[in-house]
C-alpha cells in the first residue's frame, strides 16, 4: 500500500504464517514503532465542547502505527479523515486516494443535515458531574472511574449505583474475526484486533479528533407510558452515554457504554468498514457469500468481541443463579382439582465455571446475586445478564477448533463465560496471543476449571444474615432484618460499629435479648443522632455465662442518609403531628419518631406531666373515644362537656312507642367486606375495622355484661323482593316490579332520558374514574394512601361538572344530565361512596358489600362508655366561647365559657391546659372564637367547610304485612313513586316473628333541607301515603299512629347530618386540623378524609389524641396510641 504524507498506514505486517492481524503489538510498521508512548502519557487535556458533551483529547502527534498519522497533524486539527476510492485510478496508480477534508463542507457551504438528530437541552448545564483529575463520573446515582490501556481502550472501574458497588471492572478484552472461503486467504485468515481509543464523531457543530465522548441523550421512545381512568403519564427517557471510537485497519469501531436510570448498564458496539472482498469463483463462492461485482464476492466471517464484567453485587461474594422458565401441569385449590397447563420458575444454583449460550426463546435467566442481602420483600439482590437491546442475540464463533486461531480465542466459542475471580486471571486475551496461537500468552481455556460459582460466606457469620431498611437516617427509626440459617438459643446482642475495627471503635448497642424459642426476625433500631455512616451491624451470641461472645452475623456497611431538618434548633426536639403527611399516612411518621436513645437502644420519651387538664367538648363518638384513648396511656385528667342531656352525638336510636322496634335516626349500618364478581376476591374494609375494634375493647372493659354488650348482626342492604316504583314500568296486571324481576328482565326499566353517543361516551369516561375496580380496592385496603394519591392526582381540584365540561368537553346539556343524576360534586366523595354503597350486587355493579349493624341500635356503642366516665362527664352545658389565656410561667391555656341557662346571659367559665373540640363546625360557628390561622378560620366559617342534612321518619305498624304474601320482603328498601320520599327501609331484625314493625323513610340531599318546612304531621302523612302507594290500603289500616321524626337541620346540638366538603377543601383544610392553635385541637368526622361514617369519627379521635400527646411531649404514649389504633396501616 502506498504511503503518502497525509495518509494512515492502514495495514502492517504481522506474524508470518497463515495468521494475519490488524494490530501486531510491538512489531514494525514501515520502520515505525507501535505504541511508543507509555500509558501514563496518554492522559490528554480537556476540550470545551459545544452543547453538553464532554470531549477528551489524546496527544497522538508523535505516535505511529496502524492507528496513528505518520507525521505531525497539528496542521490539520479540524479536519476529518475520509477515504475515497478513485475508480479510474488517474490520481493514484493503485486506485486508492486517502485525504483529509471535512465531508460536510463543499465549496465553502456546510452540508450538515439539519433536524436529523436530537440534542438534549439541559438548561442548567449537564446533569452529570466530572472529576477530570480523578477520571470520575457521577450521574443520577451511578458513579464510576475510567482508565485507558494501550490495547484495550477505555475500562470502567468501581461502578456503583446509589452508593452500592455493582461492578469492580467493565471493559473490552479482545475483538476478533475469523473468515471462511474457498481460497487460501479467505479460508485461513483471522484477525485479533485489540485496539486503543480513537475518534469520536457526534452531531455537533464542531468536531474533534482523538476523543472520548460523555453526554446525556434522549431516547426516541418514552421511559414509561401508562394510561388509567384518572391520568395518562409519559416519562422522558434520558440516559448517559460514554462513547469511544477507534480505527482498526478496515474497521471503525464505536463502543457505547450506556447507563440507565434504574441502574442498568448496557454496551453497544458498532463496526463499520469496507468489505474484504474475495475473487468470485463460480464453483465455490456462493457457498460462502454473494456476488457483488464481475470479479468479486463477499466474504463470510464471524466477528466477536469480548468484554469483562467483574461483578461485585454489594461485595465480592456473589453467586450465579440460572432461573429456568419451564412448562408444567399443576392443580390449584381454585381449579377444582383440574390440572392446568402453565409455567413456572425453576432456580438452579451450585453452578460451576463454564461457558453458556443465550437460551432459545429466552427461557433461561442468568442472575448474579448476593445471597447475604435481601430487599424489603425478602428477595436476594442481584443483577441480570442478558443480550443487549436492539441487536438480537449476539453471536459467538461458529467454528470450534480453527487452526488459524488455535487456543488464542477460546473465549469466543460461547456467548457468556462465568468464572471465579482470581488475581492471576486478570484478562481473557493478550495482544501477544497473535505470536503463538497454539501456546498463547493468555490461554482463557485454562481459567475454566469447574469451580463452584457460589459465594463463600465470611468465616463466623453463617448463623444469621443481617440487613437493614433501604433508608437509614440518623435520629430516625430503622429496621434490622435477621435471616437465621439455624436456631441459636442464648443471649444475643446487636451493635453498630466500625466495619474494620469493631472492638476498638465506639459502638451503639441496638438491642440485647434472650432467645429461648424462635429468634426475632426484625429489630427496631433507634439510630442515634451522631451515628457515623458506613459502619456495620454485628450480631454476637453467648450461650453460657462463662463463654465468650461469638460473631453470628455481620451486615454490609450501612450508608446513612441525612434527614432534612424540619424545624429550627430553637424549636422543641419532639416532632408534632403537623410535621407528618396530613393528607395521607401521618401515622407512619408518628411510628418513626425517636426522641432519645438509651444505652440499650430503647426509645424513651421526654418528661411531661400527665396531669394536664384536658377539656373534650362534645360527647359524640369522637369525644368519647378520645377519652378512652387518653385513659389507655395513663392520661386521666380530662372532662367531657356535652351540650345535650345524653352521650352519643349523632347516634340516635329510638324505640318507637315503648316497643322493641328500634329505628336508627342516625347511622344505621357498617360495611364489613366486599366480594368482587370477576375475581371472587373478598376484601375487608380496613377503615371500618376500627369500629369493630372499639366494640371489642368496650366489651372486654365491661366484662361482656349484657347491659353494655355490643353485638353485631347482619344488615340487609337489598332484598330481591324490594319494590321499585321509580323509573320502572308496571307488570300487565299493574304490579310494581321487584328488584329481582328487574334484574331478570331489564325491559321493566324505563328508557333513559338521554342515550346520545356524547352522553354515553361522557358517562363511560366518568365511570372509568369513579368505578375503577383497582381504585375502589385501594380505598378498601388503605383509605389513607388512596386519599393521598387522589389529592396528588388533582381529584380535589375539579368538580365533576367542571371535569365533564372543560376536560371531557361535554356539552352543557350532557354535563347537567349526568351531574343531576348523582348526589355528589367531588370525585373523592363519590369514589368513597362507590367503594361501599355503590357495590350493591346488581348486574352493573363490580361486586357486593356485606353489611353489619349493632343489635339494638348504635346507642349501645356510645352507652358502653358510661361505666368508665365517672364524674368526668358534664351534660347540658353548651360552650359559647373559647379564648386563649396566659397561665403560670407564661404558658398558654384555654378558657371555656357558657351561659347557666337561657335567660341568664352571664358567662360562667373554666380553664384548661388544652381543649379538644369534638363538635361539628356547624356548632363552633355559633361560638365566640379567637383568631385562628387564616385557613382554619375559613374552614370553620359559614362560607367554609360544607355540610349536608338528612331526614328520617319511622312509622310503627301493628304487624309486618310486608313480610307476608307471595313476595315477602325481609330487610332492604323499596322505592315508592314519590321522589321526595325516596326510600322506605324495612327492619333487618325480628323476621318471621309475630311482632310489630317499622318502615322508615330516609332522605338526604336537597330534599331533606326542604322537609324542614313540613310539620311533623304533614311529613308523617306524606311518608304513609308512599307506603300505601306500594303496599296498598292495608298499610293505612295497620298504622298505629306512632312515629319518630328527625330532620338533622332541626337538631339543636348538631344542625347537620354529615360533612360533604366542596372543591379543594380536602387538600386545603385537612392539614390545618393537624396544627394545634391556641392549645385547641379540632376532631370529628368532618376533619377525617372519609367523613360521614363512625370510622371517620374514630380516625379523627386517634389523630387528635396523638396530636395532643405530642404537644404534651408524651412521645411513647403517642406512639402507643398510634400503634394500637392506626397500626393496621403502618408501613415501616
Amino acid at each position: 500500500m502506498p504511503r503518502t504524507p497525509h495518509s494512515l498506514m492502514a495495514f502492517c505486517d504481522g506474524p508470518k504464517g497463515l495468521l494475519h492481524t490488524a494490530s501486531p503489538p510491538y512489531t514494525q510498521c514501515n520502520g515505525c514503532g507501535n505504541f511508543l508512548r507509555p500509558i501514563s502519557q496518554l492522559a490528554g487535556r480537556p476540550i470545551i465542547a459545544e452543547g453538553h458533551w464532554l470531549l477528551w483529547e489524546l496527544p497522538l502527534d508523535h505516535a505511529c502505527g496502524p492507528y496513528s498519522i505518520a507525521q505531525e497533524v497539528s496542521d490539520i486539527k479540524e479536519d476529518l479523515l475520509q477515504a475515497t476510492i478513485n475508480a479510474d485510478g488517474k490520481n493514484d496508480p493503485d486506485g486508492l486516494e486517502l485525504s483529509f477534508r471535512d465531508p460536510w463542507v463543499k465549496d465553502g457551504r456546510t452540508l450538515l443535515p439539519q433536524g436529523l438528530y436530537v440534542k438534549l437541552d439541559v438548561t442548567g448545564g449537564p446533569r452529570y458531574q466530572l472529576d477530570r483529575h480523578e477520571q470520575y463520573v457521577s450521574w443520577m446515582g451511578l458513579t464510576f472511574y475510567w482508565s485507558f490501556a494501550q490495547s484495550k481502550g477505555i475500562t470502567l472501574f468501581n461502578i456503583r449505583f446509589r452508593g452500592e458497588r455493582i461492578l469492580y471492572e467493565l471493559g473490552l478484552q479482545e475483538a476478533m474475526s475469523l473468515y471462511a472461503g474457498g481460497d487460501p486467504v479467505q479460508g485461513a485468515v483471522a484477525y485479533l484486533e485489540l485496539f486503543r481509543n480513537g475518534s469520536c464523531h457526534v452531531c455537533i457543530g464542531t468536531r474533534w479528533k482523538r476523543t472520548i465522548c460523555l453526554f446525556e441523550y434522549t431516547a426516541d421512545y418514552p421511559l414509561q407510558r401508562h394510561s388509567t381512568s384518572f391520568y395518562v403519564t409519559v416519562s422522558r427517557y434520558n440516559y448517559l452515554i460514554l462513547r469511544t471510537t477507534a480505527v482498526v485497519g478496515n474497521y471503525d469501531y464505536t463502543i457505547d457504554y450506556l447507563f440507565y436510570l434504574d441502574g442498568t448498564i448496557e454496551i453497544k458496539v458498532r463496526a463499520s468498514g469496507y468489505i474484504q472482498g474475495a475473487y468470485f469463483m463460480p464453483e465455490e463462492s456462493r457457498e460462502y457469500g454473494f456476488r457483488v461485482h464481475d470479479q468479486f464476492a463477499t466474504s463470510m466471517h464471524d466477528h466477536v468481541l469480548n468484554f469483562k464484567a467483574d461483578l461485585d453485587i454489594l461485595n465480592s461474594r456473589n453467586t450465579l443463579v440460572n432461573v429456568n422458565i419451564e412448562p408444567k401441569t399443576k392443580s390449584y385449590s381454585w381449579s377444582e382439582g383440574e390440572p392446568l397447563r402453565t409455567m413456572g420458575l425453576v432456580k438452579e444454583t451450585g453452578l460451576q465455571g463454564t461457558g453458556l449460550n443465550w437460551p432459545a426463546n429466552s427461557q433461561s435467566i442468568y442472575l448474579v446475586v448476593n445471597n447475604e442481602t435481601q430487599n424489603r420483600w425478602d428477595e436476594y439482590r442481584g443483577y441480570r445478564i442478558m443480550p443487549g437491546s436492539g441487536i438480537g442475540t449476539p453471536g459467538h464463533l461458529v467454528v470450534n477448533g480453527s487452526k488459524s486461531l488455535g487456543k488464542s480465542a477460546s473465549w469466543a466459542t460461547n456467548d457468556i463465560w462465568v468464572t471465579k475471580q482470581k488475581y492471576d486471571e486478570e484478562q481473557s486475551a493478550s495482544p501477544r496471543n497473535a505470536f503463538n496461537t497454539d501456546q498463547p500468552m493468555v490461554d482463557f481455556s485454562q481459567y475454566v476449571d469447574g469451580e463452584d460459582i457460589t459465594q463463600d460466606l465470611p468465616q463466623g457469620t453463617n448463623v444469621v444474615r443481617v440487613s437493614t431498611s433501604d433508608v437509614v437516617q440518623p435520629g430516625g427509626l430503622a429496621n434490622v432484618y435477621l435471616d437465621w440459617r439455624e436456631a441459636y438459643p442464648g443471649i444475643i446482642e446487636a451493635v453498630y460499629a466500625s466495619c474494620l475495627s469493631p472492638d476498638t471503635s465506639s459502638k451503639q448497642i441496638i438491642g440485647r435479648f434472650t432467645v429461648e424459642g424462635h429468634p426475632p426476625q426484625r429489630l427496631a433500631w433507634a439510630v442515634s443522632d451522631d451515628a457515623p455512616t458506613d459502619n456495620c451491624i454485628y450480631v454476637h451470641g453467648t450461650q453460657s455465662d462463662r463463654s465468650e461472645p461469638s460473631l453470628l452475623g455481620k451486615s454490609e456497611p450501612v450508608r446513612l442518609s441525612r434527614m432534612a431538618k424540619k424545624r429550627s434548633v430553637a424549636d422543641t426536639n419532639i416532632p408534632l403531628l403537623k410535621d407528618f403527611d396530613s393528607l395521607g399516612a401521618w401515622f407512619d411518621g408518628v411510628a418513626a419518631i425517636k426522641q432519645k436513645t438509651a444505652t440499650h437502644g430503647g426509645v424513651a420519651s421526654g418528661h411531661s406531666s400527665k396531669d394536664s387538664k384536658i377539656a373534650i367538648v362534645g360527647a359524640g363518638i369522637s369525644g368519647l373515644a378520645t377519652g378512652l384513648m387518653l385513659d389507655s396511656v395513663g392520661v386521666h385528667n380530662w372532662e367531657i362537656i356535652e351540650a345535650s342531656d345524653r352521650v352519643g352525638g349523632r347516634f340516635r336510636t329510638r324505640y318507637v312507642a315503648g316497643t322493641q322496634e328500634w329505628a336508627e335516626m342516625g347511622p344505621m349500618r357498617l360495611p364489613y367486606s366486599v366480594t368482587y364478581k370477576d375475581s371472587n376476591e373478598t376484601l375487608r374494609y380496613t377503615d371500618h375495622e376500627m369500629t369493630f375494634q372499639l366494640a371489642g375493647i368496650l366489651n372486654e372493659m365491661n366484662g361482656n355484661d349484657p347491659q353494655w354488650k355490643i353485638d353485631f348482626i347482619p344488615w340487609i342492604q337489598h332484598h330481591p323482593n324490594e319494590l321499585i316504583a321509580q323509573g320502572t314500568r308496571r307488570h300487565p296486571d299493574g304490579r310494581i316490579p321487584t328488584r329481582a324481576e328487574i334484574e331478570a328482565d331489564p325491559s321493566l326499566k324505563e328508557a333513559p332520558d338521554m342515550s346520545s353517543a356524547e352522553y354515553l361516551s361522557t358517562k363511560n369516561r366518568m365511570d372509568r374514574i369513579l368505578k375503577n375496580e383497582t381504585t375502589l380496592k385501594s380505598l378498601q385496603r388503605d383509605v389513607w394512601r388512596a386519599h393521598k394519591l387522589a389529592m396528588e392526582e388533582g381529584l380535589d381540584e375539579w368538580s365533576e361538572q367542571a371535569m365533564m365540561r372543560h376536560v371531557l368537553k361535554a356539552s352543557l346539556n350532557v354535563t347537567d344530565e349526568i351531574w343531576t343524576s348523582s348526589d355528589y360534586d367531588i370525585f373523592w366523595d363519590e369514589l368513597h361512596h362507590n367503594s361501599n354503597l355503590g357495590l350493591d350486587g346488581s348486574s352493573s355493579a363490580l361486586g357486593e358489600t356485606t353489611w353489619l349493624c349493632i343489635d339494638g341500635g348504635f346507642n349501645r356503642l356510645s352507652d358502653a362508655f358510661l361505666p368508665h366516665l365517672g364524674n368526668r362527664l358534664t351534660l347540658n352545658r353548651k360552650i359559647r366561647k373559647l379564648e386563649p389565656i396566659r397561665g403560670p410561667n407564661g404558658t398558654t391555656r384555654t378558657r371555656l365559657s357558657w351561659y347557666p341557662n337561657i335567660t341568664n346571659r352571664t358567662y360562667e367559665s373554666e380553664d384548661y391546659d388544652y381543649t379538644i373540640m369534638a363538635v361539628p363546625f356547624t356548632m363552633t360557628r355559633f361560638m365566640d372564637l379567637p383568631d385562628f390561622s387564616s385557613v382554619l378560620s375559613r374552614a370553620i366559617s359559614e362560607a367554609g367547610l360544607r355540610f349536608k342534612s338528612a331526614c328520617k321518619v319511622a312509622l310503627l305498624f301493628r304487624e309486618r304485612f310486608w313480610e307476608k304474601g307471595p313476595r315477602p320482603i325481609f330487610g332492604g328498601y323499596s322505592k315508592p313513586p314519590s321522589k321526595p320520599v325516596g326510600a322506605l327501609y324495612y327492619p333487618v331484625y325480628g323476621h318471621n316473628e309475630s311482632r310489630p314493625g317499622i318502615i322508615m323513610h330516609y332522605r338526604g340531599g336537597d330534599w331533606s333541607d326542604r322537609f324542614v318546612s313540613f310539620s311533623d304531621e304533614e311529613h308523617v302523612q306524606t311518608v304513609l301515603d308512599s307506603v300505601v302507594s306500594i303496599h296498598g290500603e292495608q298499610a293505612r289500616e295497620l298504622y298505629t299512629g306512632d312515629y319518630e321524626r328527625l330532620c338533622w337541620l332541626q337538631d339543636e346540638h348538631t344542625a347537620t347530618a354529615w360533612c360533604r366538603p366542596d372543591v379543594e377543601q380536602h387538600k386545603l383544610y385537612i392539614p390545618a386540623y393537624h396544627v394545634t392553635e391556641h392549645n385547641t385541637i379540632f376532631i370529628g368526622e368532618h376533619t377525617a378524609p372519609t367523613h360521614a361514617w363512625v370510622s371517620s369519627s374514630l380516625q379523627s379521635a386517634a389523630r387528635g389524641t396523638v396530636q395532643l400527646l405530642l404537644e404534651l411531649g408524651l412521645v411513647d404514649e403517642a406512639k402507643k396510641v398510634n400503634e394500637k389504633w392506626m397500626g393496621r396501616w403502618i408501613r415501616l
